[in-house]
């Protein structure tokens, strides 16, 4: 159980600041290719605002031979209203451009030029979305063999499709190959990137989590206390002196829990007199005492917090926030563990509905908590399973 618990502090710590804001200014730049280029001459009696009353994915398809010049701003602009279409779930929409791309990119370049295992890459990503591993499965492995030898192990094309393999085996049960893939993928970005990066934690949390189902829990504990230390250390003020942070860190890695949770309480206590009890800052401190009362066997008060801390989050972010989406799946993992998957079930569940709004800068931690959500929920449905149910 400690182990188990030491994964949820892993995930509560991570810091993911996502970046994914490609599909406003691929729109952008497509608007402005259509704009430079004007109406097709061999439609003469096309208006001016002709292309603006046309859907997007029609105008893509219609402007594409007039834009070879700039192709790449094309497929890009492509990728993003497929990427937005998933969002949507619009998922045959999304294979409609993505297949489009594939057919045509294969038939300019050949089946495994570099131009062409990006949109494999996309295209079998949306099958994952989809639970078609059947299909996803061979375009990855394709993918990653040939990415392998054109762009070297370490390029960021080929660490993705190493990830979305991991992420494939591990919906699939098949923990021991997407511990491979993850352990590979979490070395070579902490090389490449270095440990800060975002894409590193969390490769680092998937191969914590591909430990976990795969029983070797001391190389949980081993790659949770080394990411603490280090945390640690970057939190330490003026002249190496311990701040509040690094001293709460200090007694995690010390498993002096008791001393952690006074020291939460306490801090909580200011944040309240502060901020207020719905502020922010406020519930990620009560999410941190909700940890450390569930480290320590106090599954009680763990869950009366972290009921409390949905209800205000709820109130004031949304159901579909983040933020939300995480304390939810904390109280779903913590259900898991005391073997109540009733209760888990249909807060993994909630947990899956993709964040659609257009400006979300924690796109990352959204794809996070989905992929450890769906193994969890995989891991629920075996034991229903398992029990006749």
């Amino acid at each position: 159980m400690m182990y188990s618990l030491m994964i949820v502090l892993c995930l509560c710590l991570i810091s993911v600041n996502g970046h994914l804001s490609s599909f406003k200014s691929s729109i952008n730049r497509l608007a402005s290719l259509v704009s430079n280029e004007g109406s097709p001459s061999s439609s003469p009696s096309s208006s001016p605002s002709a292309p603006s009353s046309e859907p997007l994915l029609d105008l893509i398809m219609q402007e594409e031979d007039h834009i070879d010049n700039d192709r790449a701003a094309l497929l890009d602009a492509s990728k993003a209203l497929a990427e937005m279409y998933m969002k949507e779930g619009s998922y045959e929409d999304a294979e409609l451009i993505y297949l489009e791309q594939l057919a045509k990119e294969r038939a300019r370049l050949g089946n495994n030029h570099p131009s062409v295992l990006p949109i494999m890459n996309s295209l079998a990503s949306l099958y994952l979305n989809q639970t078609k591993y059947d299909k996803a499965e061979p375009l990855l492995l394709d993918c990653l063999t040939e990415l392998r030898v054109m762009l070297g192990n370490d390029h960021s094309d080929t660490l993705s499709v190493m990830y979305n393999l991991g992420t494939l085996y591990g919906y699939q049960n098949r923990y021991a190959q997407a511990e491979d893939y993850f352990l590979e993928c979490y070395n070579r970005k902490k090389l490449v990137l270095g440990g800060d990066h975002q894409d590193t934690w969390v490769s680092l949390l998937m191969l914590g989590i591909s430990y976990f189902f795969n029983k070797k829990y001391d190389k949980v504990e081993h790659l949770l206390m080394e990411r603490l230390e280090n945390l640690r250390i970057k939190m330490l003020g003026d002249n190496n002196e311990e701040t509040s942070v690094s001293l709460l860190i200090s007694y995690f890695i010390d498993k002096k829990f008791d001393k952690a949770e006074f020291l939460l309480v306490e801090h909580l206590n200011s944040l309240r007199a502060i901020l207020g009890d719905d502020h922010m800052v406020t519930l990620n401190s009560m999410d941190a005492l909700a940890i450390t009362y569930w480290i320590q066997s106090k599954s009680a008060q763990a869950e009366l917090l972290l009921q409390e801390i949905i209800t205000k989050k709820n109130r004031g972010l949304g159901d579909n926030h983040e933020g939300t989406l995480l304390s939810t799946m904390l109280l779903a993992m913590l259900y898991k563990f005391q073997g109540q998957n009733i209760l888990a079930e249909p807060l993994l569940v909630k947990c899956l509905v993709r964040n659609k709004s257009e400006n979300n800068d924690l796109e990352k931690m959204i794809d996070v908590i989905n992929d450890v959500s769906m193994m969890l929920l995989k891991a629920v449905y075996e034991n229903h399973h398992n029990d006749g149910q």
